[in-house]
């Protein structure tokens, strides 16, 4: 006996997910975005190394691909706490440390998702140095 409106949420839920070409349609947004990051940052210029599965996906400061915990320790921590509070004001929300996910959601709009990546364009500017 649990909660109704959770079990009815999680049904609501799995009835969104089961549609034909759900899958495909969010791997393909978040393909688009994670390419839209790389592309922004290397005009910056600013490097960075996005690990991606799905749609969930990690920006590290560093130009060299990040496979495990040494690799992810050479990632400049103080340039993403930077990213972060430039995201922050600009009204995204991302997680505060550069080993949590972020994730592209079904229920972003293109115009939210344009909106992020618009202030990530702005906030790599920022982080030149």
């Amino acid at each position: 006996s649990g909660n109704p409106l959770a079990m009815a949420a999680g049904l609501a839920m799995l009835d969104v997910v089961q549609r034909p070409g759900f899958y495909d349609d969010l791997e393909a947004t978040s393909t688009w975005f994670g390419t839209e990051m790389e592309r922004l940052a290397a005009a910056a210029p600013v490097p960075i190394t996005v690990n991606r599965i799905g749609s969930l996906m990690t920006c590290f400061f560093t130009a060299g691909p990040v496979t495990d915990f040494d690799t992810a320790m050479q990632a400049d921590a103080a340039r993403y706490g930077r990213f972060f509070r430039h995201m922050l004001a600009g009204g995204i929300w991302l997680a505060p440390s550069q080993f949590e996910a972020a994730f592209v959601s079904a229920a972003h709009s293109p115009e939210q998702l344009q909106r992020a990546l618009d202030v990530t364009e702005s906030s790599f500017k920022k982080l030149i140095d």
